[in-house]
C-alpha cells in the first residue's frame, strides 16, 4: 500500500473556507427559506377554501334554478306546508314515522270515526279560567 492511503483525512484551507461560506449562505438564506414555505402554504389554503367557496356557489346556483321551477315550488308546498290542489283530498297521518320505519305493524287500523268525549268549547273556558286564577312563581 502507498504511503497516501494511510494518512489520516485533513481538510485543506480551501475546503475549511467553501464549507464555512456554504454555511454562512445557509444560514442567511433560511429565514428567506421559511418565508417561502409559509407563504405556499397559505397559497394553499386560499386556493382549497376558493375551492370550497366555488363548490358552495354552484350548490347556491342550482337551489336558485330549482327554486324557480313552479313544479318544484308546488312540491315543496306540499311537502312542507301540507298544500293541496283544488279538488284534491289531503290525508295527513299522524304518528307516520311508525309505520314507514316498519315498527308500527302490530297496531290495528280501523275504519270507523272516533268520537271525543269531552267537550273543548268547556275545557277551553275551563282551561282559560285556571291559568287567569293560578299564582305561579318565575321560573316555573
Amino acid at each position: 500500500m502507498s504511503e497516501e492511503t494511510n494518512k489520516p483525512w485533513r481538510l485543506s484551507g480551501m475546503t475549511t473556507l467553501v464549507i464555512l461560506l456554504v454555511g454562512f449562505a445557509l444560514m442567511a438564506l433560511a429565514p428567506g427559506f421559511k418565508t417561502l414555505v409559509e407563504q405556499r402554504q397559505q397559497i394553499a389554503d386560499q386556493e382549497r377554501l376558493l375551492e370550497i367557496q366555488k363548490q358552495e356557489l354552484e350548490n347556491l346556483t342550482a337551489e336558485l334554478d330549482r327554486w324557480r321551477d313552479p313544479a318544484y315550488i308546488r312540491s315543496v308546498a306540499r311537502e312542507r306546508l301540507f298544500y293541496a290542489m283544488p279538488g284534491e283530498v289531503s290525508y295527513l297521518l299522524i304518528g307516520g314515522e311508525e309505520f314507514e320505519a316498519g315498527t308500527g305493524g302490530n297496531t290495528t287500523i280501523t275504519d270507523q270515526i272516533t268520537v271525543t268525549e269531552s267537550n273543548w268549547a268547556s275545557t277551553l273556558f275551563l282551561s282559560s279560567l285556571l291559568a287567569g286564577a293560578g299564582d305561579f312563581e318565575a321560573g316555573e
